[in-house]
């Protein structure tokens, strides 16, 4: 993504710079398997540095995460159809990342006397390990 501001906001040298909550590259892969009684997927997804303020004098850097999912669907049996059991793996290498800007300054150094301030920024969870069952009637 190539996004920039265009004009100096509230007298900050803003023109030309890269706009917040813009990262300039992402990326993800992800592969799937099912054969109709047991399925697994994994995904791996990249962003790169993002500004988290309007002269660029602050980023949040870039970062990675993996997802995974294994299950399977159960057999009818009595009055459960359709039953599916699974595992959500959420951040599986329980990577240490800052996921997001939450709030956005205008800067965080002094500049044509504004004073700075600093950004928000939203912390990833840790591994989170999920199991599931769902049962159709």
């Amino acid at each position: 993504m190539h996004a920039t501001i265009d004009n100096n906001i509230s007298g900050l040298p803003t023109a030309g710079m890269t706009a917040v909550r813009s990262p300039r590259w992402t990326g993800a892969l992800g592969v799937d398997w099912d054969n109709g009684t047991f399925f697994w997927n994994y995904n791996i997804r990249y962003v790169s540095h993002q500004y988290s303020t309007l002269i660029n004098d602050e980023y949040m850097p870039a970062y990675y995460d993996m997802n995974a999912t294994i299950g399977a669907r159960l057999p009818s049996y009595g009055p459960l159809k359709s039953s599916t059991i699974q595992v959500n793996f959420i951040n599986l290498t329980n990577n240490h990342y800052l996921s997001g800007i939450q709030t956005v300054t205008t800067n965080t150094t002094t500049a044509h006397g504004v004073t700075g301030t600093a950004p928000d920024y939203l912390v990833a969870p840790g591994l989170a390990v999920i199991a599931t069952l769902k049962a159709g009637f």
